[in-house]
């Protein structure tokens, strides 16, 4: 058997992971920036002698936390356990002594958010009830501008990209966070014409402590009209994955087609920078015709399927008996 513990600091144990076994989702800084809103980050980690290893960071709520109805949670985007090796009978040991641990630290409830690139939820125990959520799409980076160009947009993308050039729009990388606050602002202006769930309705402070917190694995990227920001989106950063975090744009300006020219060049900008794929994620909904899914599927063609899981501990120990029955 191996060694389990819950820990506050996890960094020394993401590093032994391979680049592409991991992703910015994992990082200390990542959880941290939600911690403000009624969170502690931690990690559950399990380790056998001959180096394998098992880790779950996740967001445990703080007691009085009444907005929240799991013990824990991977934060905003993706995550859940990931092991190094990924060998199904690894992975089942690092389950079962994940689900013990946390039980016994007094969780009734977790809800996990699977990592759709590293396909996560495959090595999960039958037990553990994965359910589908809806596709995902990415842009693969590796090929040469002629061919994300020719090969992964359509010929509708391609069109827009083009009108948007035409129209003078001009598209910047601001790595200082210059346009930070024209882009907040924008992107609840978005929300708000969406009639957004809560969950995307962030605070002054989530967005003050993003640029503080993940400077080095993130960037802004707008798009201008005039030097005013009618597009612009926060993305995530770190090894060979690239993310679509958050985007708005200005209602009165999307006929001059900033969005198209926003995730084509953004595109181009993490390409030059070594990363492998863009994942631009889902639309609003699982429908087949959800307009944002659409509008991604133009850029990608790549597809990757979005799983998740509520997971009840006090009912573990029946459940792990019935895994076992052959």
């Amino acid at each position: 058997m191996g060694d389990s513990r819950i820990v506050t600091t996890w960094s020394r144990e993401l590093a032994r992971f391979p680049s592409a076994e991991t992703d910015v989702y994992y990082l200390e800084e990542y959880l941290r920036l939600y911690e403000y809103q009624g969170f502690s980050a931690e990690c559950f980690v399990y380790e056998e002698a001959d180096g394998a290893s098992f880790i779950f960071p996740y967001l445990r709520a703080l007691e009085g936390h009444s907005e929240e109805t799991h013990d824990a949670t991977t934060a905003y985007g993706y995550g859940g356990p990931i092991a190094c090796p990924s060998d199904e009978a690894f992975c089942a040991r690092g389950w079962e002594a994940m689900l013990d641990s946390l039980g016994a630290s007094g969780m009734r409830t977790a809800f996990i958010r699977f990592h759709p690139l590293l396909a996560n939820h495959v090595v999960a125990p039958e037990w553990v009830d994965a359910r589908f959520v809806r596709e995902v799409v990415a842009i693969d980076l590796t090929p040469s501008i002629d061919d994300i160009w020719t090969k992964q947009l359509d010929s509708n993308s391609r069109n827009m990209v083009r009108k948007a050039e035409t129209n003078n729009l001009d598209f910047v990388v601001d790595h200082d966070f210059e346009y930070l606050d024209e882009f907040v602002d924008m992107y609840r202006e978005t929300m708000t014409s969406l009639d957004a769930d809560a969950v995307y309705l962030f605070d002054d402070a989530y967005f003050r402590r993003f640029p503080e917190t993940l400077r080095d694995v993130s960037a802004l990227c707008v798009v201008t009209k005039d030097h005013s920001v009618v597009a612009g989106a926060l993305f995530l950063c770190n090894g060979p994955y690239a993310h679509y975090h958050l985007s708005g744009s200005r209602r009165n300006a999307l006929s001059l087609r900033p969005n198209d020219l926003l995730v084509y060049r953004a595109a181009l900008a993490f390409r030059d920078r070594g990363e492998r794929l863009l994942l631009l994620g889902g639309g609003r909904t699982s429908a087949p015709d959800d307009g944002l899914f659409a509008f991604k599927r133009r850029f990608a063609n790549l597809s990757y399927g979005f799983y998740t899981a509520e997971i009840s501990f006090p009912s573990f120990p029946t459940r792990r008996e019935q895994s076992r029955v052959p």
